[in-house]
């Protein structure tokens, strides 16, 4: 997992030497249309992480997915270390146990410069405040055991996703649904024959509809997952994935390059315990996944 321009509306105030007694009946009720903020452009010299998290509510906290070390092993940690760490937060003592990473593991493993300074969002991409650290964790569950670092935020259960090593807070521009019939439209155009559809995904940003295509083939595991972007009436096809990777959710982060926002996706192996989120960013007319699988 991976993983500065904000233009202000400045109001002018005029000042007059006459005063003017207003009645309020006079007063045009209609709400005033304003245009959105305008999305953050992304710099050459940015390096941040952006993921997913997870709400922990028998500790009321959140955890960010701790990213891997270029050189890391990955399957020493997961073949013993992770399973041996002592130190319990919690357990259900079924299939849910979260224990502390000692400290002096974490360089071992993780890249964590980004971490010092992180941002949580909601499904709006509302900021819902930066977090205070807490402690590492490995949360040992049922489905995607993971490493993580842990947060307390002011409104903790909204948050959707963090940006972590980017101090500017994003503007809030809201994510809204494409239109369903139209994604059905796609599905019917666009899924080969001999494929079931399953879990086709829709999603919209300011002017822009996202559909992923998704689906099976009847007679075995072979995914098919396309991803669309609609903008002003042109319909482009702009990421396939392979190796039976498919989308779970995608979201459109404000963060701009080449026109396009970055997209956060949680994806999965067709027939695995394989989870991990994508960033996808648009380069040359077709979005680029970044991350590392």
């Amino acid at each position: 997992m991976k993983s500065v321009l904000n233009l202000f509306f400045i109001p002018f105030i005029f000042a007059c030497t006459s005063t003017v007694a207003v009645d309020s009946a006079q007063v045009d009720s209609e709400p005033i249309e304003t245009e959105p903020p305008a999305p953050y452009q992304l710099q050459p010299e940015d390096n941040f992480h952006i993921d997913f998290v997870q709400y922990l509510k028998e500790t009321d906290e959140v955890a960010l997915p701790l990213k891997w070390k270029k050189d890391a092993n990955v399957k020493l940690w997961y073949d013993s270390i992770g399973y041996s760490l002592e130190k319990v937060i919690y357990t259900n003592d079924e299939d849910y146990t979260r224990t502390e990473i000692p400290k002096a593991l974490i360089p071992q493993f993780f890249d964590v410069k980004e971490l010092t300074k992180v941002n949580f969002y909601d499904e709006l991409n509302n900021f819902c405040g930066k977090g205070e650290f807490q402690r590492y964790e490995f949360l040992n569950q049922n489905i995607d055991p993971i490493p993580v670092a842990i947060y307390k935020v002011n409104k903790t259960k909204n948050v959707l996703y963090a940006v972590a090593g980017l101090e500017t807070v994003l503007p809030a521009i809201p994510t809204k649904e494409a239109p369903e019939a139209r994604l059905k439209q796609l599905i019917e155009y666009k899924l080969p024959k001999g494929y079931k559809e399953s879990q086709s995904l829709r999603n919209g940003f300011l002017e822009k509809q996202f559909y992923a295509i998704q689906g099976y083939e009847e007679d075995g595991f072979i995914t098919f997952a396309e991803l669309y972007l609609e903008e002003n009436g042109k319909l482009t096809k702009v990421h396939e994935d392979i190796d039976n990777w498919i989308y779970f959710h995608i979201h459109p982060i404000p963060i701009y390059h080449q026109e396009q926002p970055l997209l956060l996706c949680n994806m999965g192996k067709s027939e695995t315990d394989w989870f991990q989120s994508s960033v996808l960013i648009f380069k040359n007319g077709k979005y680029v996944d970044i991350s590392k699988r």
